[in-house]
């Protein structure tokens, strides 16, 4: 009996990318929900806040893997942009912009 899809959408990255749009989704609906009270809208944004990083570390990481893997002299520009992009977000996410 053979398998289908067997190994295709499995490890750490799809698993992070799924808990993403799952805690944004959770997050949304509590604030939907209950937002007028203190409480929920605390774990409502701690939730929106998780998922918002779990979606930026597999972009970056789904992005290491693009500029890394590619050949030729535009490699470097793509691991050069690629580098850029992650220090920037870095920056204007931990100063809150």
């Amino acid at each position: 009996m053979s398998r289908q899809n067997s190994g295709r959408g499995r490890g750490l990255l799809p698993l992070l990318a799924y808990f993403s749009v799952v805690f944004l989704g959770v997050a949304l609906l509590l604030a939907w929900l209950f937002g007028r009270f203190d409480a929920t809208m605390a774990l409502a944004n701690a939730l929106s806040i998780i998922s918002t990083l779990l979606a930026i570390i597999v972009t970056a990481v789904f992005g290491f893997f693009y500029a890394f893997g590619g050949t030729g002299k535009t490699r470097i520009w793509w691991i050069i942009a690629w580098v850029v992009a992650v220090v920037l977000i870095i920056v204007f996410y931990s100063l809150g912009l």
